[in-house]
């Protein structure tokens, strides 16, 4: 602001000679700074100089910092956590972290994105939370059919894998992301890499084997 002086005492109209700095700038920061007097040249009178207190105070801004809501795929690792912040002037930095309760394998549901606030001397702020959103991961599973016979004297790999055509998330499954649980039909078994046996001296037959899958 500008400085301003009060001066009193001199007579016939005469004029004070003194001068008024502050060492605050625009931009210095929240606190009290000196409103120095310094006198000039006044031959005719002795004069007493008092200084002043500049008080900068906080910006009366709407300064915000407003966590962006993010999800993932459980199983998936935490997305980053981002916000946006507004109202900062300068191209002064708002401080301040971004946390949330959820960990790589937390179960499907919302976790809070918590913004917590540092020290912004110069500012007011005020912050928003978000959420992070954990959505199941999708398992298609397609029934494999194999119509070339095998052999049941010797018995062996049927030919067939049960995750052939299945899919994770979109992608072809991998056996080590998942757990094979099945109901055997007779001479019919499951490995845990999907493929399908067929025990030795199996007579002439059809069977079926049932299996589900679960994300680990």
């Amino acid at each position: 602001p500008e400085l301003t002086a009060i001066v009193s005492g001199a007579v016939n109209g005469d004029t004070i000679n003194y001068t008024l700095a502050t060492t605050a700038s625009q931009f210095s920061n929240v606190g009290d700074y000196p409103i120095a007097v310094t006198l000039g040249a006044n031959p005719n009178y002795t004069v007493a100089a008092t200084d002043a207190t500049l008080t900068i105070t906080p910006k009366a801004l709407n300064v915000t910092v407003v966590a962006d809501d993010k999800s993932k795929v459980y199983g998936d690792v935490n997305p980053t956590l981002t916000a946006i912040v507004s109202g900062a002037v300068n191209g002064d930095t708002i401080n301040y972290t971004l946390a949330t309760t959820a960990s790589q394998f937390s179960n499907v549901g919302d976790y809070p994105i918590a913004v917590t606030l540092g020290a912004n001397p110069n500012y007011t702020v005020a912050a928003t939370d978000a959420t992070l959103t954990i959505t199941p991961k999708e398992i298609h599973a397609v029934a494999d059919t194999n119509t070339i016979p095998v052999n049941g004297m010797t018995g062996g790999n049927s030919g067939v894998n049960v995750f052939t055509n299945d899919t994770l998330n979109g992608s072809p499954v991998n056996p080590t992301d998942v757990v094979l649980s099945s109901t055997p039909n007779g001479p019919l078994t499951i490995n845990p890499d999907g493929t399908v046996n067929v025990a030795c001296s199996t007579k002439h037959t059809s069977g079926k084997l049932y299996c589900k899958l679960h994300y680990l």
